[in-house]
């Protein structure tokens, strides 16, 4: 298999991937050696890259933005999921019971904590790999390295649910 990737010369951005798949062979490759400079157009070459993806002269790498807001979106994703275990929309509406006195102050006020607690172990990881001392995380290792929430007794009368 190999992909048909536009780049950008003038930055080394990737602006367009096509997968395409070869009847009968592995297709034409075209190897990019260390340090070559990247070529005009359309490249064929063997590996996956992803819009956005730069040619930094040794390597293809992500831009980093893209990255960071992916992980993002993942943290955002698994914080509503986790909102949801307690039939909350989103994190936003479980958060918020947390400034309310009343039956359901005491979830909010456990899952702020959580997702505070979340938020502090993603800036940390983040730290971690713009000084170089560990590889970008994927998404599933991001929420892996996320701590588990404790829930206080639920205020809604059981069967009622």
């Amino acid at each position: 298999m190999t992909y048909r990737t536009e780049i950008d010369v003038g930055t080394g951005r990737v602006i367009q991937v096509e997968q395409k798949v070869y009847g009968g062979g592995p297709g034409v490759t075209i190897a990019l050696d260390l340090g070559s400079p990247v070529p005009d157009g359309f490249i064929e070459c063997g590996l996956p890259l992803n819009r956005g993806d730069i040619w930094d002269g040794l390597r293809w790498t992500a831009d980093p933005v893209d990255v960071q807001a992916a992980l993002t979106i993942a943290l955002n994703s698994h914080l509503d999921s986790v909102a949801g275990q307690c039939r909350y929309d989103s994190r936003f509406t479980c958060a918020l019971r947390a400034g309310f006195p009343g039956p359901f102050q005491a979830e909010g006020m456990a899952f702020a904590k959580f997702m505070d607690d979340c938020n502090m172990v993603g800036y940390t990881i983040m730290q971690q790999v713009k000084a170089g001392l560990r590889p970008v995380p994927t998404e599933a290792e991001l929420i892996a390295e996320m701590p588990m929430i404790e829930w206080p007794l639920s205020p809604i009368p059981e069967g009622a649910a």
